[in-house]
């Protein structure tokens, strides 16, 4: 019996050891040439915006000419680092944050030009957590990369308002009531950002 089971543990281990080998074999040669891994992202965010709020979608693209999605995930903001897995190799790495869940279709992100021609309205917005948007590149697996958040919103501010009322028929009234309006606002703009259409 013992020598039984010594010879199927021989068996065993002699019919494993090759696909091993040559598991290991094909990888040296290079027809396996992409390991998975996982890249650190160190969020930062430009001009003081508020914070993220909702969620981010991380896109991983090929940075070999073709621009192919190698990776994407989705997740809560909740911190200010993100780990995206991918295979290794040169990446580009674009992050997206706060987007409303029905605005990345499957067939427009396959490749990184697809995710340039995705529009957002900005009309949707939040201004405590504006739709924002961050690039770059690098290679996969090989230390922290730090991508820089840019809200498509721009935040308008109105200081202060001045009437020229003296020497005209208002001169001496008080300004009551102020109201601003803006023209020809942009309503929807590339994702990545870019020209804006109104």
């Amino acid at each position: 019996m013992r020598t039984s089971q010594h010879l199927s543990f021989c068996l065993l281990i002699s019919a494993i050891l090759p696909l091993a080998t040559s598991c290991r074999k094909e990888a040296a040669s290079g027809d396996a040439q992409s390991y998975a891994c996982f890249s650190y992202i160190c969020l930062s965010r430009s001009g003081g915006t508020s914070c993220f709020g909702g969620t981010l979608d991380a896109f991983v693209y090929e940075d070999d000419g073709t621009g192919r999605l190698d990776s994407y995930s989705r997740s809560d903001a909740d911190g200010e680092s993100l780990e995206i897995p991918s295979r290794s190799g040169r990446k580009h790495f674009v992050v997206v944050a706060n987007a409303r869940d029905d605005l990345f279709v499957y067939n427009d992100i396959m490749n990184y030009d697809g995710l340039g021609s995705v529009y957002s309205s900005l009309g949707g917005d939040n201004p405590e957590s504006p739709l924002m948007s961050g690039e770059a590149d690098g290679r996969a697996g090989a230390g922290d990369l730090t991508i820089t958040l840019r809200p498509l919103m721009a935040q308008v501010r109105v200081n202060s308002f001045f009437a020229d009322f003296i020497g005209k028929p208002y001169s001496g009234m008080e300004f009551e009531h102020p109201r601003a309006y803006l023209t020809n606002v942009n309503g929807m703009c590339p994702v990545l950002g870019g020209p804006c259409t109104p």
